[in-house]
């Protein structure tokens, strides 16, 4: 990742680590009836080793005890390491809706033309704020900023910053 989008992805999102933060994404993301098969299926694809029933085990109510096996709060380090593990392949999931960046640079006034500084306010909502989250890169930037209408790829598939703007630094909220 560029140095420049650091500090930007981590002011507007957070990495799901905890056991208690995946499962809620997985009720949030796949509802009451559904979310249990698909973090079945993400444990087994990070964990390829593990036994099916022995992780569904896992998301059953525990008679005994009272209350589903999951929700204690007592988690062995093996299962802290899973759940870490999972919560890499969601990806990283921005705090709001929609994320502010500013970009600040110095642009190229030209032929005969001084230099002048340039800060150019680009707004990302839902999907996309999530796809730059865990892929910053500045034609996302350029065509949240232009409405799509600045290319500054080069065809080689690296878009990079603008050739006539210098970027400083990249900050988001």
């Amino acid at each position: 990742m560029d140095a420049r989008f650091q500090d930007a992805v981590n002011e507007t999102s957070y990495n799901v680590a905890a056991r208690n933060e995946v499962v809620e994404h997985y009720k949030d993301t796949y509802g009451a009836a559904n979310w249990r098969k698909h973090i079945v299926d993400a444990i087994m694809k990070t964990n390829p080793g593990a036994k099916r029933a022995s992780v569904q085990r896992e998301f059953q109510y525990d008679k005994r005890l009272g209350r589903e096996r999951y929700t204690s709060e007592r988690v062995s380090k093996t299962t802290a390491e899973k759940y870490q593990k999972v919560g890499e392949s969601i990806g990283r999931i921005p705090k709001k809706d929609t994320i502010e960046i500013t970009v600040k640079g110095t642009q190229s006034g030209g032929v005969g033309r001084p230099p002048r500084d340039r800060t150019i306010k680009a707004t990302l909502s839902g999907d996309k704020a999530r796809a730059w989250v865990n892929n910053p890169n500045f034609q996302d930037i350029w065509d949240a900023w232009s409405n799509g209408a600045v290319d500054f790829g080069n065809g080689d598939g690296d878009d990079d910053e603008s050739p006539s703007l210098l970027v400083s630094s990249v900050s988001a909220a």
